[in-house]
C-alpha cells in the first residue's frame, strides 16, 4: 500500500497542521519507514512478529523521543525529522494497525485475534483512493520536480 499511505498522510498532514511550506520529501519518508524495516526484516529471515518492529506504537514513540533529544530547539533539522516521526503515527494509523494489538502494543502479549479486513479488492481500492489525491497535484513533470527538489506539493 504505497500511494494509500503518500496520499492520505499528505492529505491528512494539511488538513490538520495546516502547514504548506512543509518539506514532505521527510513525512514520505516517515510514511514508508515501517514498511521498508518490514521488508528487510523479511529478506533475513525474521519470524513475521520481530519483522514488524516497524509497526509498533512503541517503535513510532521511540522516533518521536528520538527526534525530541537529539535535535535542537527550533531548527529546521528538528522540524524535518519531526514530520518522519508524524509520519510513522500516520501509518500505523492508515494501516488500522489498533486491530492487530499483538503487533501495535509489541512486545506486550495479546491474542493473536484473525481480525484481517484486507484483501485484494480493499487493497486495490485504498490505492486508488492515494492515487486519486496525488493525480492531481503531481500532473505534471514541474510538479514531480518540485516534490523531488523543494518537497512541497
Amino acid at each position: 500500500m504505497f500511494f494509500w499511505h503518500i496520499g492520505l498522510s499528505i492529505s491528512f498532514f494539511r488538513y490538520v497542521f495546516k502547514d504548506f511550506s512543509a518539506d514532505l520529501r521527510f513525512l514520505i519518508i516517515g510514511v514508508i519507514m515501517p514498511d521498508i524495516i518490514y521488508i528487510s526484516l523479511n529478506l533475513m529471515n525474521f519470524s513475521e512478529l520481530y519483522s514488524q518492529i516497524g509497526h509498533t506504537l512503541l517503535f513510532a514513540i521511540f522516533s518521536l523521543i528520538f527526534v525530541m533529544i537529539f535535535t535542537k530547539r527550533n531548527t529546521k533539522l528538528r522540524r524535518n525529522f519531526l514530520l518522519i516521526a508524524i509520519g510513522v503515527f500516520f501509518h500505523l494509523l492508515f494501516d488500522f494497525m489498533w486491530l492487530r494489538q499483538e503487533v501495535l502494543f509489541f512486545p506486550l502479549q495479546f491474542e493473536d485475534k484473525d481480525t484481517s479486513i484486507f484483501n485484494p479488492s480493499t487493497l486495490f481500492i485504498q490505492e486508488v483512493i492515494g492515487l486519486v489525491y496525488l493525480i492531481p497535484k503531481l500532473n505534471s513533470k514541474e510538479k514531480i520536480k518540485r516534490l523531488f527538489n523543494e518537497g512541497i506539493i
